[in-house]
């Protein structure tokens, strides 16, 4: 998740840069919905329940970095159990957005079978990162200059796999795309249009009310999701 290979105005920012950046503004452009809170690597924890007050939000997303989970790994079964519970008490469903770097094995896990049957919950997966990779910041020397991870004198490089993105999509019955440039995360505003399009027209008109979306921002060692719950403007109404 601190690999700097993701392509900003004149240089590169890290994965994770770019990922709080686009929830921030995506924020900042939809400030009347829902959103929740969670991140995992090896394993997940819930920071924040759903919540519509945005400067709260964005206090928990500031405070995101990859120290604050202390297991590594890449729990993909984990992490979609854990946002599938953020739908099970509403019929509206809504989409699962998951943003990743693929992890560093050959991605290998199955849904549960309540996520399976559920066919309200759509899914989308973004893989974040390059193939040509980037090196990983660990810390800065006492110059202010940044030092990288390194293995047997080498600096070690990280890499998006494409492949474990696909077989991601292709697991959880979803659609793909990559982001390797910040001018990218644009596409991702359409693709949640879409899906929230999608959703709602599948719906009858009395399950219109809601319509709810959920992002889950995956990391080679860190993951952190974003839960969007977009509410219509009638919500509130009385019936």
């Amino acid at each position: 998740m601190n690999v700097e290979d993701i392509q900003y105005d004149n240089g590169n920012i890290s994965r994770l840069e770019a990922v709080k950046k686009f929830i921030s503004d995506f924020v900042a452009k939809n400030p009347y919905n829902n959103y929740a809170l969670c991140i995992f690597a090896g394993e997940s924890l819930r920071i924040l329940p759903f919540t519509q007050d945005v400067s709260l939000f964005n206090t928990f997303l500031d405070g995101i970095t990859n120290k604050n989970i202390s297991k590594n790994g890449t729990d993909f079964k984990d992490a979609f159990s854990s946002a599938f519970l953020n739908f099970t008490n509403d019929k509206a469903g809504g989409t699962i957005i998951t943003f990743t770097d693929g992890g560093d094995e050959k991605t290998n896990f199955s849904l549960p079978e309540n996520i399976k049957r559920d066919k309200n919950i759509h899914f989308l997966t973004f893989g974040i990162g390059t193939e040509k990779g980037g090196y990983i910041p660990i810390g800065v020397d006492v110059f202010g200059e940044k030092i990288y991870k390194t293995y047997a004198g080498e600096m070690v490089i990280s890499k998006l796999i494409q492949s474990n993105i696909e077989n991601i999509a292709h697991i959880i019955s979803g659609k793909y795309d990559f982001l390797s440039t910040f001018s990218d995360f644009s596409r991702l505003e359409k693709s949640i249009s879409k899906s929230a399009k999608y959703s709602q027209n599948e719906k009858q008109e009395n399950e219109k009310s809601i319509k709810k979306e959920c992002l889950i921002l995956a990391f080679l060692f860190f993951v952190l999701y974003l839960f969007f719950l977009f509410l219509d403007k009638k919500l509130g109404k009385k019936s």
